[in-house]
């Protein structure tokens, strides 16, 4: 199994190319770095199946993220998004990897967020599902009224506010996770589950973060995915947070009739902004390295 070293840790990852995992990373190559949601209940293999598709294209690795998987848990203390777009940018330099496209859902959206701080001239470019830049309670009950679940969403702001509730989680995942898309979904089953991690997550970060700031800092091309019937993570959000990204660089799309995760609902329509996203990228990147080829378009 390929683990590296980072900071404390050792973080567990898999890479894929052509569809089919492989041991070895080819730095010449181009690199995309898939990043799970979660805290604490996914991990890498919830990404697989559909990141895994664009490997005909690019290497593409997928993180058990610090806590999460098979990657160790190290000082709970450290169980926060600052630590993990450090162990972000460790991993990158560890495998020397330079100027990635990095993709992340959910929570890995927090955390690529997190990173910008620090590493924005990092990516080559990012591409956001599921995210916003903050979290509304209010923003995401009228997500669920809109989808005509308004008790639903009373339960999940009282579970954002009270994760340690007894039996809330428990409730959430059986009244709301059903929600989150049109379509029957079931979550790939982790590794393990670290429900400490997610209830302090839940507890110190989540209605705290703020990360319109960092998205100031883009400097890079931006494809940002949302669903238009997503209720934990509304479009609203993900409209917002585009608002903060300088505009040469935001692509933001709203898929119609769909959910979270954004590719699950409309997989082809997902799969095909990703790709064109992709394509376009790599073409840009293969003109700066070889421009003869400009005299060829």
């Amino acid at each position: 199994m390929p683990f590296v070293k980072v900071s404390d840790i050792k973080m567990y990852y898999k890479i894929f190319y052509h569809e089919k995992e492989i041991e070895k990373l080819d730095r010449s190559l181009p690199i995309m770095i898939v990043l799970h949601g979660g805290p604490g209940i996914v991990d890498h293999n919830i990404e697989i199946n559909f990141w895994s598709k664009f490997s005909s294209y690019l290497q593409v690795i997928f993180l058990d993220q610090r806590g999460c998987g098979l990657t160790e848990d190290g000082d709970p203390v450290k169980w926060n998004l600052s630590q993990c777009s450090e162990d972000l940018y460790l991993f990158s330099k560890n495998l020397g990897i330079e100027n990635p496209i990095m993709v992340g859902n959910s929570w890995g959206g927090y955390v690529i967020m997190a990173y910008l701080a620090k590493y924005s001239a990092h990516p080559q470019a990012l591409i956001f599902c599921d995210a916003e830049a903050r979290v509304s309670l209010d923003v995401m009950k009228k997500a669920y009224k809109r989808i005509g679940h308004e008790e639903a969403g009373d339960l999940a702001c009282d579970y954002y506010q009270n994760p340690e509730k007894p039996g809330i989680f428990e409730k959430w995942a059986q009244t709301c996770v059903p929600l989150f898309s049109r379509t029957k979904f079931t979550f790939t089953a982790p590794a393990r589950v670290n429900m400490p991690m997610r209830i302090k997550f839940y507890k110190e970060e989540l209605l705290q973060l703020d990360f319109r700031h960092n998205l100031k800092k883009i400097c890079c091309p931006v494809l940002w995915l949302a669903g238009e019937r997503n209720p934990t993570h509304p479009y609203e959000g993900a409209e917002e947070a585009a608002h903060y990204v300088p505009k040469q660089f935001i692509n933001l799309q709203v898929i119609k009739d769909t959910g979270a995760p954004v590719y699950h609902d409309q997989p082809e329509k997902a799969y095909k902004l990703c790709m064109g996203f992709i394509k376009h990228l790599l073409h840009i990147e293969e003109k700066k390295k070889n421009p003869s080829i400009l005299c060829k378009l």
